[in-house]
């Protein structure tokens, strides 16, 4: 199997961007919520300008710790690039789990989770290029290789 490093699409961009969405929202929440309770808390029990120097500590630390936690995904972001793994199909299966198929392919020992339209169109034996996010490991495209 070979493995390489290509540009993303700009299509590909916006489905990488669309998947964190939620958790952007999610941390902006929980930054506002838990300033808001701080301040007003600390301000009733101190009086002074503790609960300010608190809150911007607790801003830097809450977003060193988003952008550590995220780093794999944000060096993608910001390399625009996709991993593309080529290799023989060496099997491929559908698995039910709670009521979802899953349609697997095997790639020279490495698994992929795809979609029907794509499990139908190819064979054992295909040579396939397999589009891949590298952090979140979405997968962007399948191309049979001729």
């Amino acid at each position: 199997m070979s493995t390489k490093y290509l540009n993303l699409t700009n299509s590909e961009m916006k489905k990488l961007l669309h998947m964190r969405k939620e958790h952007l929202f999610s941390y902006i929440a929980t930054l506002l919520i838990i300033s808001v309770v701080s301040y007003l808390l600390l301000d009733l029990i101190v009086k002074t300008h503790v609960s300010i120097y608190f809150i911007i500590f607790f801003t830097i630390s809450y977003t060193g710790y988003n952008l550590y936690t995220h780093r794999k995904y944000l060096k993608e972001i910001f390399l625009r690039q996709k991993k593309v793994y080529r290799g023989a199909l060496a099997f491929k299966m559908i698995s039910q789990r709670n009521k979802k198929k899953q349609y697997i392919f095997n790639v020279d020992g490495r698994i992929f989770y795809s979609d029907k339209i794509h499990f139908d169109s190819l064979q054992v034996g295909d040579i396939v290029e397999f589009h891949v996010s590298s952090s979140t490991k979405k997968l962007f495209k399948v191309e049979k290789v001729e």
